[in-house]
């Protein structure tokens, strides 16, 4: 025998579809290579799509990042500050999450100011 049914219950909160998880994908700005007068600054912004939110890092291939020169944000911006000679290169924007990574390689060419 079923007894008599009860109130109804609170209504619940609806929750706004999630977005959906995907591995990370790289872009840098400018693409592919920045012509830089030596002394001058280089920017390079590496722009990442991804969820979760990837983990962005910026290595020289071949080498290393300018000590004391460099500022790299968490955002993806790299900026090489009275930029040399020797800094001209490759330089990877690499984006790691759960799902996978990505990484994408600009060059940074340096003009030398005794031009003949």
């Amino acid at each position: 025998i079923k007894g008599d049914i009860g109130p109804p219950g609170i209504p619940g909160i609806k929750g706004e579809p999630g977005e959906s998880i995907s591995a990370p994908k790289v872009i840098i700005s400018p693409t592919s290579e920045l012509t830089v007068n030596e002394s001058n600054t280089a920017v390079f912004f590496c722009s990442v799509t991804g969820n979760p939110v990837a983990q962005l890092s910026w290595i020289k291939v071949n080498g290393s990042l300018p000590i004391n020169r460099t500022k790299v944000s968490s955002g993806g911006l790299l900026q090489i500050k009275d930029v040399r000679l020797e800094d001209a290169g490759k330089y990877r924007c690499l984006a790691r999450n759960i799902l996978g990574s990505d990484e994408n390689v600009a060059t940074l060419i340096v003009q030398s100011k005794l031009q003949n």
